[in-house]
């Protein structure tokens, strides 16, 4: 039930929920109070073309994506003892014939691979099945890397439903091996929560961000409403309220 309490309230503070929440509200409002119903539809509708820009989408990851790339002269010589893969959720897989990992999920096992390939190192993958499904998230991410990358990880972490339990339970892991220096791999825009509640977990983190969208190419396309612009806007407020939530609750 918590799952679903957290998604609910996820849906109605940010787009597009939010703006058609108070676009409905100012409808139902202006027939009493016709100044506050109007400057909630319009403001709904102003938030909601707000964030259906490409630039606006792509100030927000600006605000999100604080670490660098990590860059390849360091892995040489790597100074971690494990790669750490946080699961970026699951997909249906209706057309292979089982459950697989998400896009999201997928690109950060691709970049842990890859660093696997240069570093030598062991990977632990995390994730759970917080809506109670068969499979958790770190054995389809396994069933992933064997499959799609010739990889393989050494731990996985089946019980953790969110960032939070990520570090917890990655911790009681690598702890016991004596590993305390990880990379910490996972979206950019994910990268400042992150590494802030593995650090608070006892780990000395060396941040392993993908995905980068801030230093995407402005062009006249940035200043035109799409879909995907909406979708994007999305997961930066997520975030943005994520790491607000977790200084006031962690």
């Amino acid at each position: 039930m918590d799952y679903y309490l957290i998604r609910s309230i996820e849906a109605c503070l940010t787009p597009p929920g939010l703006m058609l929440l108070m676009m409905f509200s100012g409808v139902l409002l202006a027939r009493y109070y016709y100044q506050l119903g109007r400057s909630l539809v319009l403001g709904g509708f102003a938030l909601l073309l707000a964030t259906s820009l490409p630039i606006t989408s792509k100030g927000l990851y600006f605000l999100l994506e604080t670490d660098a790339p990590l860059p390849l002269s360091s892995l040489e010589k790597p100074s971690a003892g494990a790669i750490v893969v946080l699961g970026g959720g699951r997909y249906s897989g209706q057309e292979y014939g089982a459950e697989t990992v998400s896009n999201v999920t997928l690109e950060r096992l691709r970049y842990a691979a890859f660093l696997q390939q240069q570093t030598g190192l062991p990977l632990l993958v995390t994730g759970g099945n917080p809506r109670g499904e068969a499979s958790s998230e770190a054995d389809l991410m396994q069933h992933t890397l064997i499959n799609t990358y010739k990889s393989r990880a050494r731990w996985l972490d089946k019980k953790s439903r969110n960032t939070w339990e990520n570090a917890g339970f990655s911790w009681e892991i690598l702890e016991k091996e004596g590993i305390e220096r990880i990379y910490l791999v996972t979206h950019a825009y994910h990268m400042v929560r992150s590494k802030t509640v593995f650090h608070n977990a006892g780990f000395d983190v060396i941040p392993a961000p993908l995905g980068f969208r801030s230093q995407e190419i402005v062009s006249l396309l940035s200043f035109l409403p799409n879909a995907g612009a909406v979708h994007h806007s999305k997961i930066a407020l997520h975030e943005l309220i994520g790491q607000l939530w977790y200084m006031l609750r962690y």
